[in-house]
């Protein structure tokens, strides 16, 4: 695996308390509109003075704002700031009617496979480039969210992120994705501000196929004792949380 730029060694698939434990894809833990822009500025190579990612969430909202606020500017990137009104949204934990199939417990676990009703649902890890398909990781390929039309909001979000799962495992990522309730945090605290949720994920997933065009990517592994209480069902994907961790699993 090739060094990593020291700017990235922030957090993999949780966040930590130090640095050098910390993951390569910083925009699959931030859950908020602040923790994004932090990734964006990283991302662009610079914030080097910045506090870790970890002393960082420790900070008001507006705080992180005004630590965002001068390298924002630098490279151009219109700022939202919070006030000191602005407050952290509170995360909400699936699965929601609109996630879960009610009960998992006729499911059979296995490390690598998990089957419903006879049919079997794949862990989907990480993927190294060359097993990806051909022009994935191009700048042409958005994301692409539904937009959301002011309806029920629980059953948007299942759709929106069944969409976001796939399109990244489509770039190789399964591995350090969003958790159900990561994404649902993003996407109130952007509603909250005003901030267009579907162009922020088109930032987040360009500078995430840029990060998978350069950079090497840890193996993701199946967990072992994964049960029917730590997972949901999609359309085609199962999914299965603990903790910081995310596991996703397709038919």
């Amino acid at each position: 695996m090739p060094t990593l730029p020291s700017h990235f060694l922030l957090m993999l698939l949780l966040v930590v308390s130090t640095g050098s434990q910390a993951s390569q894809f910083c925009f699959s833990v931030a859950k908020t509109y602040n923790e994004q822009l932090y990734c964006e500025i990283e991302a662009s190579g610079e914030g080097k003075s910045l506090p870790s990612f970890n002393q960082f969430q420790k900070n008001t909202p507006l705080i992180q704002s005004l630590l965002l606020k001068p390298y924002a500017r630098k490279l151009g990137i219109t700022i939202k700031m919070a006030t000191k009104t602005t407050k952290q949204q509170v995360v909400t934990s699936p699965p929601t009617a609109a996630v879960n199939d009610g009960s998992l417990s006729h499911c059979r676990f296995k490390a690598d496979v998990i089957t419903c009703n006879d049919k079997p649902y794949y862990f989907m890890g990480n993927k190294g480039n060359a097993l990806l398909g051909a022009g994935v990781l191009d700048a042409s390929n958005a994301i692409q969210l539904p937009v959301y039309d002011n309806g029920e909001v629980a059953t948007y979000l299942a759709i929106a992120y069944e969409h976001y799962l796939h399109k990244m495992i489509e770039i190789g990522l399964a591995g350090v994705t969003l958790s159900y309730g990561n994404f649902n945090y993003i996407f109130h605290d952007l509603r909250a501000q005003e901030i267009d949720f579907n162009q922020r994920f088109e930032t987040m997933y360009r500078y995430l196929k840029k990060d998978k065009r350069t950079m090497g990517i840890k193996k993701s592994t199946a967990p072992s004792d994964v049960t029917a209480k730590d997972c949901f069902l999609l359309v085609e994907l199962l999914v299965c949380s603990r903790g910081h961790y995310n596991y996703i699993y397709r038919a």
